[in-house]
């Protein structure tokens, strides 16, 4: 098996890696849609054994190699947890003194890992602006302004596909996930691995932006 890897069951999704500087250890996550908990209440339903429960549950008739092998062995003293949380739209990233950037403004699932990366692009794009003769001209509400409209777009896109992946990987049907798993092999084999990443939406270039301030 090449890592990482995903692997789709009926009961849900399985990302399986290499842990860091370990290529004989592997680590591996899955998600399980749950009630909302305060942050103390979170780390109580994983002490307690709760959250242990419901993956070994959720994952009692898979029965795929290597699957079956890594429930079985997941045990409370190598489990983590971690509840990952959207932001909800805000109206303004902005005011006339201060800008948002990042998770600060736009907090997204970690489903197709670009928080990290929509945090970098902003701050590619404001330093860009900052740069700019405007700013002197007009001050920073203008250009602060200008950062939000040229950014919220982009943004909403990756919250978007986000979204669908996330939904594409939760718990379904017999019947669902082998036609999903069919899908995806045919989307393979017809386009390759570039068929997911196709247009801009992981190829997006900050510098192609363009930032005049009228």
């Amino acid at each position: 098996m090449t890592l990482p890897a995903f692997l789709y069951t009926p009961s849900g999704t399985f990302l399986i890696f290499a842990m860091d500087n370990d290529n004989d250890k592997i680590q591996w996550a899955t998600s399980v849609s749950m009630d909302e908990r305060e942050r103390h209440g979170w780390e109580e339903f994983r002490t307690s054994g709760q959250a242990l429960e419901i993956i070994k549950e959720e994952y009692k008739d898979v029965n795929a190699e290597p699957i079956r092998s890594l429930v079985a062995s997941l045990s409370q003293d190598n489990l983590r947890l971690w509840a990952p949380y959207e932001v909800p739209p805000i109206p303004s990233w902005h005011t006339d003194r201060v800008v948002l950037v990042g998770d600060a403004a736009h907090a997204i699932s970690p489903a197709v890992g670009q928080g990290s990366a929509q945090a970098f692009e902003d701050i590619g794009l404001l330093a860009r602006l900052l740069s700019s003769p405007a700013v002197v001209d007009q001050g920073f509400p203008v250009l602060f302004d200008r950062f939000e409209k040229t950014r919220r777009p982009r943004v909403q896109t990756i919250q978007k596909a986000s979204a669908r992946a996330e939904s594409s990987r939760g718990k379904t049907g017999f019947l669902m996930w082998t036609a999903r798993s069919w899908a995806i092999w045919l989307g393979l084999k017809l386009f390759g691995k570039d068929g997911y990443v196709k247009g801009d939406l992981f190829r997006y270039n900050v510098m192609a932006e363009n930032i005049e301030i009228k």
